[in-house]
């Protein structure tokens, strides 16, 4: 299945219960589960991802070249000055 490390963690009682309770009895099963789910997302999204829906959706828009050209080139800075956490919450917070 693949190599053995031992690590160490620490967590509060309560996230200690949390896991026991969702580990139902195998602690090593269900993190490497969590591992697992977590490589498969960010496998999935990229930045390059999200600038191909964005391409996509000013496309449908009807945006001309230029102005497809500019909005990426906005997104892309925006890479570098927002997390994930961040771009989310002005979603949320937008009236969009």
């Amino acid at each position: 299945m693949g190599i053995t490390k031992k690590v160490s963690l620490t967590l509060s009682q309560e996230n200690w219960e949390w896991l026991d309770e969702k580990a139902q009895g195998n602690r090593s099963k269900f993190l490497r589960e969590i591992v697992w789910n977590a490589l498969g997302n960010e496998n999935e999204w990229s930045n390059q991802a999200y600038l191909g829906y964005a391409i996509a959706g000013a496309k449908k828009l009807g945006y001309d070249d230029e102005k497809i050209h500019e909005l990426v080139r906005a997104i892309y800075g925006e890479f570098d000055t927002k997390s994930v956490p961040e771009a989310e919450d002005i979603y949320r917070e937008s009236d969009y």
